[in-house]
């Protein structure tokens, strides 16, 4: 493990994040960015960070994200930084749950297995229901904030529970690799260095 890696697993999380409130403002979000979040859900034994992410490319938003809402306070970002931090609560509260991470983990098998063919809206109503019947079962939800018109279209919302569940998958990542939330008060500057650590390594590869 390197402080690195940790970086590229908290800039996922922040791109999740950001990702949620975008969609939920109806604000356009690259399916570039998706990808590797969507892709990190299914990747349960992969051998190294850089395979739960299909590399690291498709994190060069996270990388931004997340050094923004580490750096001077940023208005837009303020709703991402909400949901990082209640995320990595939620990670936490999951962690301690072994019946509801044993049926996540049953669950994504189950979908793993099927979900070749499957179009991005179906993937997502799937990865929705999971959510529904899993992480929402915690005490702790999570509220999020958008245009009502939209948070209540079904599509959306089940993509933005996808999103969640990409987001509390990178945030037990992080957790695992030694993050903890108190670094995010604390440890601000050493994980600006690392997030630049990882934008580096981006432009060497």
């Amino acid at each position: 493990m390197s402080e690195t890696e940790r970086a590229f697993a908290f800039a996922a999380l922040a791109q999740a994040a950001k990702a949620v409130d975008d969609t939920a403002y109806g604000r356009q979000v690259d399916g570039r960015a998706v990808a590797p979040l969507v892709r990190a859900i299914f990747q349960i034994d992969a051998a190294t960070v850089s395979d739960i992410y299909g590399g690291f490319s498709g994190l060069k938003t996270g990388i931004d994200t997340a050094r923004a809402i580490l750096g001077r306070a940023n208005v837009e970002l303020v709703p991402a930084m909400g949901y990082v931090v209640t995320i990595i609560d939620l990670a936490r509260r999951l962690g301690r749950r072994r019946d509801i991470g044993a049926r996540l983990q049953s669950e994504l098998a189950s979908l793993a297995a099927r979900r070749e063919g499957m179009t991005e809206d179906t993937l997502y109503a799937q990865l929705s229901k999971i959510y529904q019947s899993t992480i929402s079962t915690l005490e702790q939800r999570i509220q999020v904030r958008g245009l009502p018109e939209l948070l209540k279209r079904e599509e959306v919302a089940a993509k933005i529970r996808a999103l969640l569940l990409a987001a509390v998958r990178s945030a037990w990542l992080w957790q695992q690799l030694g993050g903890r939330r108190w670094h995010l008060v604390l440890a601000r500057s050493n994980m600006r260095a690392a997030l630049a650590s990882a934008e580096s390594h981006l432009l060497r590869h």
